[in-house]
């Protein structure tokens, strides 16, 4: 597989993400030599097969468990405010992160409900030197280093 048929691919797999109702059902995705690669059943179709779209993420079901795996790279870039005086322009070095959370499905009464473990950030990376003000740029960075959450939710 080239890179220019992944981006195919992905562009693809949003285009008909947008044309699917936010409803359960079931789907398949078929390669381009019409063989069927995968069956799957969604809680809501839309959100499902756009999943696929993003192949920085993993993600993970065994019956009510789940877990996910996801990074971000930001590239480097120039800090134009922070050019020198020669014209030597100051470049921000890139930054990748790792995510990952582990999940379970339950039922209270008659709602549904999932609590889920995550930890962002997991190398504890921390923003690049850039910004006089901040310490770091904040439009493309956040430092908030190594972070854990504990999220509950409940569909009445």
């Amino acid at each position: 597989m080239t890179l220019s048929n992944l981006k195919n691919g992905i562009n693809n797999i949003k285009k008909i993400s947008l044309k699917l109702p936010s409803k359960s059902g079931v789907y398949k995705m078929i390669s381009v030599r019409n063989e069927i690669l995968y069956i799957g059943k969604a809680k809501n179709l839309t959100k499902r097969v756009r999943s696929y779209a993003n192949p920085m993420k993993l993600n993970y079901r065994y019956g009510d468990w789940g877990a996910q795996i996801s990074s971000l790279k930001k590239g480097d870039f120039y800090q134009n405010s922070e050019t020198r005086s020669d014209g030597t322009k100051f470049v921000i070095p890139s930054m990748r992160t790792v995510n990952a959370s582990i999940y379970y499905n339950f039922d209270i009464g008659d709602n549904e409900a999932r609590i889920k473990l995550a930890v962002k950030n997991i190398d504890d990376e921390r923003a690049p030197l850039a910004d006089r003000f901040y310490g770091f740029f904040a439009d493309a960075h956040q430092d908030y280093g190594r972070n854990y959450y504990l999220d509950f939710r409940l569909k009445m």
